[in-house]
C-alpha cells in the first residue's frame, strides 16, 4: 500500500483535513509514512474543573491539616457529584418524562 493510498484513505476518514497537512512530495514518497489528522484539541474547557479540584484539595487540606486528605477529597467530591447528578436525572426522568407519582422513602418509619 503506497503512501498516496494511505493519505487518500486518511483524507476520507478525517473529512478532507489531510490534504492541507501533507505536501504532494510527502504523499508520493514511500519512505515517509507519517500522516496527521487535523483534530483541534484544547484543554481550555478543563480549566474550570481543574480549578474546582484544586480549590477542593486546598480547602480540605487546610481544614484537616493533611495533604493526603486534601488529595483524597478530589475523587470523593466527583463521586458525590456524580451520585447526586445521576439521582437527579433518574428522578427527573421518572417524574417528568414518564409521569410517575412522587417517590416517598420510608413512608412506614421504623420508629412507630
Amino acid at each position: 500500500m503506497t503512501l498516496l493510498s494511505l493519505a487518500l484513505a486518511a483524507d476520507f476518514v478525517c473529512g478532507g483535513a489531510v490534504a492541507q497537512w501533507l505536501t504532494p512530495a510527502q504523499m508520493q514518497s514511500d519512505h515517509s509514512a507519517y500522516l496527521q489528522c487535523a483534530v483541534p484539541v484544547s484543554l481550555t474547557p478543563l480549566l474550570p474543573i481543574a480549578l474546582y479540584a484544586l480549590l477542593v484539595a486546598v480547602d480540605s487540606a487546610v481544614q484537616n491539616h493533611s495533604v493526603r486528605v486534601g488529595l483524597l477529597s478530589i475523587p470523593a467530591t466527583f463521586v458525590q457529584l456524580m451520585g447526586y447528578g445521576c439521582g437527579f436525572l433518574s428522578a427527573f426522568w421518572k417524574r417528568r418524562i414518564l409521569g410517575h407519582d412522587e417517590f416517598h422513602a420510608y413512608e412506614k418509619t421504623f420508629y412507630k
